[in-house]
């Protein structure tokens, strides 16, 4: 999977926006993949870990990012999971979460 992506003409570094969202108090785990935009190129889909006693909503985290990230790095689509999956070293299967089907 791409580490970088085009969204709105822009190259965007997934770990970037990871890095940002996970400098939020609330947030456990993050990750981020593209997916392909209505328009053209990719839009971003984030993956969020909750720590326990969270009560963070997909609007606060999205403020969380507009407040620390460009426009075009806000993620388009958050979910949120239990569990982020990982391999046995440790580094996110990007591969399984894009396969997670988008929900409305």
């Amino acid at each position: 999977m791409a580490e970088r992506i085009r969204v709105k003409g822009e190259m965007v570094s997934l770990f970037e926006v990871e890095e940002g969202v996970l400098s939020h108090s609330e947030i456990e785990d993050a990750a981020a993949v593209g997916f392909p935009s209505e328009i053209g190129e990719e839009d971003i889909r984030l993956f969020v870990k909750l720590k326990p006693s969270s009560t963070l909503t997909e609007e606060r985290i999205r403020i969380h990012c507009q407040e620390i990230m460009a426009r075009f790095m806000v993620p388009k689509i958050i979910t949120f999971l239990k569990d982020i999956p990982r391999t046995p070293t440790g580094k996110i299967e990007k591969g399984k979460l894009a396969k997670i089907p988008i929900s409305n």
